[in-house]
């Protein structure tokens, strides 16, 4: 009870005019962790005072960050490998509330529809026709092609309500149904186009990029169904955009690396649409990932 005493006087004085006492005020609830969020969503709530507002609404992002910040962190130490995770934490960074337990059922569910699909002895083409009629077909996901302006689409759970996205975001959940499944689907980084490969083994020698060359079977464009290239396609397209071929465009990318991709698109996005707070909040984070 003299806590959450404290914690109200505190909250009243968020509006002082006095920078010093604001600054030690705002320190003070900081200080108390994520588990003061809710008082502060009920002061806002509560409240007709536009300076209050926005300072509990500075408070509760500031809070809210700091959390990320040390989850992401935490990924990052053990590896920075598990796709799903690391999304989930970007995922977070758009939408404070995102309800992982919802993410991961949904996940679950598309995970089953496709394994039981699959059977014994299928060969690769076989078993990405599979994964493309459930993903595709089944359960009418598909490419956005009118938005790509909107973070949203390069969140998780947009995509699972909207079942639209792009071929970064369409890729990336491809890649974590493959790899539930022990199916050797990588990231490829094309330039202004995300693909995907379909290894010969899984746990592609990521630092033997002539042993990849040879270990791709194919590719796959998450964008159009599941639509299954070779290389020379790949050739082709960036003769059209005057590029020159460079190792990086034909073999898979570790799931570090789309991590990385995906941040450097979002620091575009909120770049573009004149968001710099953003921009320096995900730079932090690209930080802890390249640290």
């Amino acid at each position: 009870m003299q806590e959450d005493n404290q914690i109200n006087a505190l909250i009243s004085l968020l509006d002082d005019s006095d920078k010093e006492v604001y600054q030690h005020v705002f320190d003070k609830l900081v200080s108390f962790g994520p588990d003061i969020i809710p008082e502060l969503e009920t002061a806002w709530s509560e409240t007709f005072n536009p300076t209050m507002n926005e300072r509990i609404e500075e408070l509760i992002h500031f809070i809210q960050f700091n959390v990320l910040k040390a989850d992401f962190q935490e990924w990052k130490d053990q590896g920075g490998e598990d796709l799903l995770r690391g999304w989930l934490l970007i995922s977070r960074f758009q939408f404070p509330d995102l309800n992982i337990t919802e993410i991961e059922e949904k996940i679950d569910d598309l995970k089953k529809d496709i394994w039981l699909e699959l059977t014994d002895n299928l060969t690769p083409i076989e078993k990405i026709n599979i994964f493309n009629h459930v993903l595709y077909s089944l359960k009418s996901f598909k490419g956005n092609i009118t938005d790509n302006q909107d973070p949203r689409y390069y969140c998780i759970n947009h995509l699972l309500e909207t079942h639209k996205g792009n071929p970064l975001s369409l890729g990336m959940l491809y890649i974590i149904l493959a790899g539930a499944m022990e199916i050797p689907v990588y990231g490829v980084n094309l330039p202004r186009h995300f693909i995907l490969c379909f290894n010969k083994y899984a746990d592609p020698d990521f630092e033997d990029s002539d042993l990849l060359r040879k270990d791709v079977l194919f590719y796959i464009n998450p964008l159009n169904k599941g639509f299954i290239f070779t290389r020379n396609e790949i050739t082709e397209y960036l003769k059209k955009m005057q590029m020159k071929a460079r190792d990086e465009y034909f073999v898979p990318c570790t799931n570090k690396e789309v991590m990385q991709i995906l941040m450097h698109h979002m620091i575009k996005l909120f770049g573009d649409s004149g968001n710099p707070d953003k921009v320096t909040e995900i730079k932090q984070l690209l930080d802890i990932l390249n640290d």
